[in-house]
């Protein structure tokens, strides 16, 4: 089965996601608040993590830099951040901090992506004079400017501390969706990651009918007890039993028109030794010799001379 093309598939939804279960720990002590439209025009940021407490410290790995205000930038996997990119996400910043009334040295900015930004980090260093150190993996620390500021590529951020960012993309493997599914299992009914399952059942359709066909039946029950879940079964059933009527049909029409040729082959064959009999009867020849030169009985020679 094909993976759905990832520029069908709608990556936001499931990243707010990932980010909330990512600080799930902290959820009661942040606001997170996604897509912040700046001012009535379409201006919008990704996501800002807002602390309700000016102390509180999240030991997250993706959260080292934050401040009391974070803006996120967030790439779905098939892009992204350039340098335009990062331009524009530092005006958002400064235009935030202008229309909020918030400090900008109580801001941060992280930029979340699937690639390694090759350009973007040659212009920070080259042409805005930053300083980039790479701090955890896949975690770079941009200093030298009044904001903190983070690029963070997901691919390379830790197994175990990072599972939801780090999964949020295709190409996954058995194991990784192994990961997601058992992790999954262990949430309470009231955590909402149906948009993430959504998008890494998108992006990973085939491996990941194939991990839940492997999992104990009370997994797909608990999938049918959802909404989004008993939507992907009834696709898959329905594209199975698509498949196999249209696999029935054709192996039908194959088979049918290699008998239909074979019977047309032995018709045709008979039909000319038959011709063959009354020409030689015709010139005289005994239905013996006749028999001897077609192979045909005596019987059927009579009947095909129509002779009495």
């Amino acid at each position: 089965m094909r993976e759905e093309k990832s520029s069908n598939i709608h990556w936001h939804p499931a990243f707010v996601e990932a980010i909330k279960m990512e600080l799930k720990d902290y959820l009661d002590k942040i606001e997170i608040l996604p897509e912040v439209p700046l001012t009535t025009e379409p201006l919008k940021i990704d996501c800002i993590i807002i602390k309700k407490s000016k102390n509180l410290v999240i030991k997250k790995n993706i959260a080292g830099i934050f401040r009391d205000w974070n803006i996120i930038e967030y790439k779905s996997p098939q892009d992204h951040v350039s340098v335009n990119d990062f331009h524009k996400v530092y005006a958002y910043a400064c235009l935030y901090s202008s229309l909020k009334n918030v400090p900008v040295e109580n801001m941060t900015i992280s930029f979340i992506e699937s690639r390694y930004p090759r350009k973007l980090i040659g212009f920070l260093d080259k042409v805005r004079h930053y300083t980039i150190e790479k701090t955890s993996p896949g975690i770079y620390t941009v200093k030298g400017d009044v904001f903190a500021i983070q690029i963070i590529d997901v691919r390379h951020l830790s197994d175990n501390e990072n599972l939801w960012l780090k999964n949020l993309r295709g190409k996954l493997g058995t194991k990784a969706i192994n990961k997601v599914i058992t992790e999954l299992e262990k949430q309470d009914k009231t955590v909402s990651l149906g948009a993430y399952m959504d998008v890494v059942n998108r992006a990973n359709s085939g491996i990941f009918k194939e991990v839940l066909g492997m999992r104990a039946p009370t997994f797909k029950q608990m999938l049918m007890d959802t909404e989004i879940g008993a939507g992907w079964i009834k696709e898959w059933e329905s594209k199975a039993t698509a498949k196999g009527w249209a696999e029935g049909k054709a192996k039908g029409l194959a088979e049918g028109k290699a008998e239909g040729k074979a019977e047309g082959k032995a018709e045709g064959k008979a039909e000319g030794l038959a011709q063959v009999a009354r020409n030689l009867k015709s010139s005289g020849m005994s239905n013996k010799l006749i028999s001897q030169y077609t192979g045909l009985s005596l019987a059927k020679i009579n009947k095909v001379v129509k002779v009495k």
